[in-house]
């Protein structure tokens, strides 16, 4: 079973603000902002994430490029199992990623070539 949707409500200055930290798109796909916890997506998704040496889904992403990539970048990467594409940066951050599982990716492509 997925979660439909994790988030939290950041509290600013002015306002209140929903982040929405996993969000499932189906039962394969979720939407994750990069400050989700690895404990919690690990739980959402399913999948045991290394979460000894970074606590985030940025801390996993930057740790799997070696970099924090410009924003602009187009960043795909495979780490831990996922197949992530990255959908939107902002503050050398990750705002928004696609997150699917690898192995389930790719029997999709293996699928669509035959």
């Amino acid at each position: 079973k997925y979660h439909h949707a994790l988030y939290i409500t950041q509290v600013g200055d002015d306002e209140a603000e929903v982040i929405v930290l996993i969000e499932a798109v189906d039962e394969n796909t979720w939407k994750v902002h990069g400050s989700a916890l690895l404990e919690d997506m690990s739980e959402a998704l399913g999948i045991k994430l290394p979460s000894e040496e970074y606590d985030t889904f940025n801390g996993l992403i930057f740790h799997a490029l070696g970099s924090i990539p410009d924003e602009g970048t187009d960043i795909k990467v495979e780490v831990a199992g996922l197949d992530v594409t990255v959908t939107e940066m902002k503050e050398h951050q990750v705002e928004t990623a696609i997150v699917k599982l690898a192995t389930v990716a790719q029997k999709k492509s293996i699928g669509e070539k035959h």
